[in-house]
């Protein structure tokens, strides 16, 4: 699509919007969408602010985060200008019409799902990431840490029992071959 496509598509959608050379502002619905077109990056932007969004709430964003990988479609949440968004992004080469209003469709229902039930817009969609009866919407972003925490910590990484001296290796021996002075410190094993 081109600028010309992607103004006579808005004009099927909606009856009055502000187009200013690549740059489209309309109201959808409810919904105030920006679309601006970039022809020499080859990418068209849809977006939508979400102005209510509490960006303070870390479970929120916690939430906005999982649905961008299981939920959300083509769409995604972003933060832009200290402010939430719902955005789709795409190549402009090969853009379509029924691509490019489906992509509004989903930044459109983006916003009315933000930070309530984020869930595809496409009946039926599942993922295959969240088992089924699994809300991990709940999981507060600490639980999450801690399941990866203990492996960690488990591993012994930093333990002092592995900042051993080196048997193989000292300061005295190494000095000679790289040029410094035998009282360099000793290096540590890995």
């Amino acid at each position: 699509m081109d600028n010309a496509d992607i103004n006579n598509a808005l004009r099927k959608l909606v009856v009055d919007f502000e187009d200013r050379d690549g740059l489209w502002s309309l109201q959808y619905g409810e919904i105030p969408i920006h679309v601006i077109s970039d022809p020499p990056a080859d990418r068209i932007r849809v977006f939508a602010p979400i102005p209510e969004a509490n960006l303070a709430d870390p479970s929120l964003l916690f939430r906005l985060l999982r649905a961008n990988f299981e939920t959300a479609l083509d769409a995604r949440y972003c933060i832009w200008r200290g402010t939430l968004h719902a955005a789709f992004l795409h190549p402009l080469g090969n853009l379509d019409e029924p691509t490019f209003v489906d992509g509004m469709e989903q930044v459109v229902t983006l916003v009315k799902t933000a930070g309530r039930a984020t869930h595809s817009p496409a009946p039926g969609c599942v993922s295959g990431v969240t088992p089924p009866g699994t809300d991990y919407a709940l999981t507060p972003p600490g639980r999450a840490f801690a399941r990866t925490a203990r492996p960690a910590a488990e591993s012994f990484i930093g333990s002092s029992s592995r900042q051993r001296p080196s048997k193989a290796w000292s300061a005295p021996a190494t000095a000679a071959a790289v040029g410094t002075r035998p009282i360099s410190p000793t290096p540590r094993a890995p």
